[in-house]
C-alpha cells in the first residue's frame, strides 16, 4: 500500500510539473516584431553566406576575414534599414524554408536572427526571418552583394581616366585604372619575395599613385601608395589626407587577367 503511494505521488508530481512547464510556454513572453527590428538595427555583426562576416565598430563597417578591411559601410546600413522596415510590415510564414543564400544578424537576444533569400544578380523582393521558431515573411526591395569582393568599395584606384595626367609603367591605351577591382585585402605582407613591377599614376589635380604589382604563380597582388604633387588642389590633398588609410600597410588581391595585364606592360620607369 506504502509502496502503491509512492507511485501515485511521483505521477502526480510529474502531472504538475508538466502542466506547469506547458502553461509557462504556452503564456511565455513572445519577441515583438518590433524588438526584432531594433535588433537589426542596432547589431554590429552580420553573416553572409558562412563566408562573410562583416562587423560595425565605431559606425565603420569592416571585413572580419580580410584583417577588418574597411567594406563600403553604405551598402551594409542599407541592407540593415531595409531589412528593418520590411519586418516591421511582416507576415507570418508557415512554409518550409527552401535552399539559398543565408544572413545572421547576431543580436543581444538569447538567439541570432536568419535570413533566407534567393536572390538573382544580388537582388531579391522577398527574405524568409527566423527568430528561433518563429518564421516571417519579408517584402522589399533586397540589394546584397553576390561576391564577397562586392561589399568593398570599389575600384581599387577610383579615379576618372579623364583626370588622369601621366602614368610610367603602362601603356594608358591599354589599361583603365578606373575598372581595377580587387578581391580581398591582407596587412600580410608576404610578397617580398615575389617578382614585381612598379607603376606611378599621376593625375591633373596633384595625385600621385605608386602602384606595385606582385607575382608568383599566375597569382597577382599589388600595393598602392597615395602621394601629393609638389602643388596639389586644396581637393587633391584632402582626398590623400582622408584616404591614405584605405592603402597605407595593405596588400590587394588582383583578379589574374586585370594583374597579368599590368605586371607584362612596359618597361618599368
Amino acid at each position: 500500500m506504502k509502496q502503491r503511494f509512492i507511485f501515485i505521488t511521483i505521477a502526480l508530481l510529474i502531472i504538475g510539473t508538466a502542466s506547469i512547464i506547458g502553461i509557462y510556454y504556452a503564456n511565455r513572453p513572445s519577441i515583438s516584431v518590433s524588438q526584432l527590428s531594433l535588433q537589426i538595427a542596432s547589431t554590429n555583426t552580420i553573416i553572409v553566406n558562412n563566408d562573410t562576416t562583416l562587423v560595425r565598430q565605431n559606425g565603420i563597417w569592416y571585413s572580419r576575414d580580410d584583417d577588418f578591411y574597411p567594406v563600403n559601410s553604405d551598402i551594409a546600413e542599407k541592407l540593415l534599414n531595409d531589412l528593418q522596415q520590411a519586418l516591421t510590415q511582416s507576415i507570418s510564414y508557415k512554409d518550409e524554408i527552401s535552399e539559398g543564400g543565408e544572413i545572421i544578424i547576431k543580436t543581444s537576444l538569447p538567439h541570432n536572427i536568419k535570413l533566407y533569400f534567393n536572390a538573382v544578380n544580388g537582388q531579391t523582393d522577398e527574405m524568409i526571418a527566423v527568430y528561433n521558431s518563429e518564421k516571417y515573411l519579408l517584402r522589399g526591395n533586397f540589394q546584397i552583394p553576390s561576391q564577397p569582393y562586392q561589399w568593398f568599395i570599389q575600384p581599387l584606384i577610383p579615379l576618372s581616366d579623364n583626370n588622369i595626367s601621366e602614368i610610367y609603367g603602362i601603356d594608358p591605351s591599354k589599361f583603365s585604372f578606373s575598372q581595377l577591382f580587387f578581391y580581398q585585402a591582407t596587412k600580410q605582407n608576404d610578397f617580398k619575395d615575389w617578382d614585381r613591377h612598379n607603376l606611378k599614376i599621376m593625375t591633373t589635380d596633384g595625385i600621385i599613385v605608386n602602384l606595385t604589382v606582385y607575382m608568383r604563380n599566375h597569382s597577382y597582388w599589388a600595393s598602392v601608395d597615395l602621394q601629393t604633387s609638389v602643388m596639389p588642389t586644396l581637393a587633391a590633398a584632402e582626398y590623400v589626407k582622408n584616404n591614405g588609410f584605405l592603402y597605407s600597410g595593405w596588400f590587394f588581391e588582383l583578379p589574374q587577367p586585370e594583374g597579368n595585364r599590368l605586371f607584362s606592360s612596359e618597361a618599368q620607369y
